[in-house]
């Protein structure tokens, strides 16, 4: 049974956005339908004992679905589970072989020196509507890597580190003011682009 892999795996789907295609939706243990309060309960409690081996876990967990005969449609929902995983799999290799490439393309944009800052986020936003799951990996890997980055450090210190959130916002919404002297947020406070060398150079420091 692979119901465990399934908890594991739910975090990684990749959410729906606006105007991008919607993946496939995880499988729904829809069998606790079929059992009462107590039962469903029962069956929580088990996944989230957080001692026990999965072997145990699975082993407790078809006890729980002969004991309340839904045996059957426990073991079909581990298939679909598992079939569900390898999809997942699939798509996540396919994504990683793409992103040499998309890597590439994300610097060529941000980094051309005869563009505005708003032709720059003009051709981000583009990028992300045209390949969304690559281009979101490159952006956040950018974010795991600036100098700001730290897991014991409280991110909200000031340093030269653009607010991801902001500018998530822009490249999802478009820019509505192209004005280049427009104010940035950045961790700790605010700062204009121009003073920190146009924008391509900032992105050196997500």
């Amino acid at each position: 049974m692979k119901f465990v892999l399934f908890l594991l795996l739910v975090g990684a789907v990749v959410a729906c956005r606006k105007r991008q295609e919607c993946h496939r939706a995880p499988p729904q243990p829809t069998f606790l339908k079929e059992v009462g309060p107590n039962a469903r309960m029962e069956y929580f409690a088990i996944l989230m004992n957080k001692t026990a081996t999965i072997a145990e876990l699975n082993e407790a967990v078809l006890a729980w679905a002969k004991r309340y005969n839904v045996e059957k449609q426990q073991e079909e929902y581990n298939n679909t589970v598992t079939a569900y995983a390898e999809e997942l799999k699939h798509n996540v290799t396919n994504l990683v072989a793409e992103l040499p490439k998309a890597l590439d393309r994300f610097i060529s944009i941000s980094q051309r020196k005869d563009q505005t800052i708003a032709d720059m986020m003009k051709g981000l936003k583009e990028m992300r509507e045209q390949e969304f799951e690559v281009f979101d990996v490159v952006w956040k890997a950018f974010n795991v890597f600036k100098p700001t980055y730290c897991l014991h450090r409280n991110h909200k210190k000031p340093g030269y580190s653009l607010n991801l959130g902001r500018l998530d916002d822009d490249l999802e919404n478009g820019l509505e003011n192209e004005d280049t002297s427009e104010e940035f947020e950045l961790d700790g406070g605010l700062a204009e682009m121009h003073g920190l060398g146009g924008f391509s150079d900032a992105l050196k420091f997500l």
